[in-house]
């Protein structure tokens, strides 16, 4: 038997939707476990794929990935029994950390069908936490044994280089939590500044391309007024979201965005000693000011996800966007029995992942939109004459229409996790008439990718489309 599921209308020529979120939104899919009592999803990727860890049927801290409805877990490194996995990119490559010995564990890259030791700079124990579309990655790693107290370093790691990232002035601890395609690295650095053994967020490149670390390319963050900042993620506009302190004691602690402006990540920048940062914005916090919480996950869309402390004293996950922040608990049908405490990754699809409670149970997430449009893209044509006018100036003069409209969706739909569909795209030019037609060129339908392509919307002045999965 043939089941369908009807997506909501979107008007597509006008570019724009109207009318509120609506107060139920997402669907909830339990990932279960890898044979134990508890697992947490830490990342996800724009292929619906999902990494974290679960406790095995041995009761073992096992890196797992979850796709179409099933949970693998990944395995460990020679002389281990624990892993964890942190990141997941577009291509499926996998990044993390597994214990090499009881004490010590390394960075690894999970690129086929095992786990590929990334080792440290020296120390005993290393971790990737990031991965971007071009493998290179982000993490921390300690730099010898011979130090005490030992302290780590930030790492980028690209074609089988790791490369150290130490840091602010080479005080003592720093950590890579974040990377975008461009290379850019979100976390954070100890520094003394505006008293000792303080950390503020940070944004590094490599700006001169020579695989090490200068004293210029790391760009403090500052803070909302406080003594702390740590980044947890960046987007590919350089957007960096992390927590940060509000007053001169630790707590409370905000979610912060940070939108850079002209290559700068923090204003003013006349001196690195003044925390202020123009550009940094608090997300606020659920309920109260004075609670807690922290921006975990960032996409391109600048949706950005983590988790907030409750008057209760619980902490929920929380999701930000167009300025305001929502209990992501409440976007879930009612009687859901789930209770969604830390949302971690968020992809360009709106889908998130994090960890809560089922029926009492501690359990990784993945919240879905039930297939319903990600983004309707135009694609403008432009032509631009030049011409003199009656007074001899020139004049130039440019107009613009969309030539290409592209629709995306989520690829998975239904609560039918396991289930492929073929996708149809329909249009009709009035709603009130629900006369729903296949769209032109017929030979694009139906397909079985979640992006569709026209080129031909003709003169009408308003249309309407919907995507339906067979």
């Amino acid at each position: 038997m043939k089941s369908f599921r009807f997506l909501s209308i979107l008007a597509a020529v006008g570019f724009s939707t109207a009318g509120g979120f609506a107060a139920v939104e997402y669907e909830v899919v339990d990932l279960g476990t890898l044979g134990g009592g508890a697992s947490a999803a830490l990342g996800i990727n724009d292929r619906a794929q999902v990494v974290g860890w679960s406790q095995d049927a041995d009761g073992r801290i096992q890196a797992f990935r979850w796709q179409n409805g099933s949970m693998d877990g990944l395995g460990f490194l020679p002389g281990g029994t624990g892993s964890v996995a942190h990141a997941v990119n577009n291509n499926g490559e996998i990044t993390g950390y597994a214990y090499v010995s009881a004490t010590n564990y390394h960075a690894f890259l999970y690129a086929g069908s095992n786990l590929a030791d990334l080792g440290t700079l020296g120390g005993p124990h290393s971790k990737g936490l990031a991965i971007n579309n071009k493998t290179e990655l982000a993490g921390l790693a300690y730099v010898s044994t011979n130090l005490l107290p030992i302290w780590y370093d930030a790492f980028w790691w690209r074609t089988n280089q790791m490369v150290v990232i130490p840091p602010y002035h080479f005080k003592k601890t720093c950590e890579g939590r974040g990377i975008n395609e461009d290379g850019f690295v979100a976390g954070f650095t100890v520094l003394d500044i505006p008293s000792p053994d303080r950390s503020w967020g940070y944004v590094w490149h490599d700006d001169n391309q020579n695989a090490s670390n200068d004293l210029y390319e790391m760009k403090l963050l500052g803070t909302l007024g406080g003594d702390y900042s740590e980044a947890n993620a960046i987007n590919e506009a350089g957007q960096t979201v992390g927590w940060a302190g509000i007053t001169n004691t630790i707590y409370p602690l905000h979610a912060f965005l940070v939108t850079p402006s002209n290559g700068a990540w923090k204003l003013p920048s006349i001196s690195n000693t003044d925390r202020t940062n123009l550009l940094m914005s608090s997300l606020g916090a659920l309920e109260s000011p004075t609670n807690n919480s922290c921006a975990n996950s960032i996409n391109d869309r600048a949706w950005i996800v983590g988790t907030s402390t409750t008057g209760s004293g619980t902490n929920q996950a929380f999701l930000w966007r167009n300025g305001a922040m929502t209990n992501l608990n409440l976007l879930l049908t009612p009687g859901s029995d789930w209770v969604l405490t830390n949302a971690t990754g968020i992809n360009e699809y709106n889908e998130i992942v994090g960890s809560g409670l089922h029926a009492g149970q501690p359990r990784a997430f993945l919240l879905r939109q039930g297939g319903r449009i990600a983004a309707v893209t135009p694609v403008f044509q432009t032509n631009t004459w030049v011409y003199t006018n009656e007074l001899e100036e020139v004049v130039t003069q440019s107009e613009a229409h969309v030539e290409t409209q592209v629709i995306h969706w989520a690829g998975v739909w239904g609560t039918n996790v396991e289930a492929t569909h073929v996708f149809t795209v329909e249009f009709c030019d009035a709603l009130n008439t629900g006369n729903w037609a296949p769209f032109a060129p017929t030979s694009q339908w139906p397909i079985t990718d979640s992006l569709w392509t026209n080129n031909d919307f003709g003169s009408v002045s308003m249309r309407f489309f919907r995507v339906r999965a067979q």
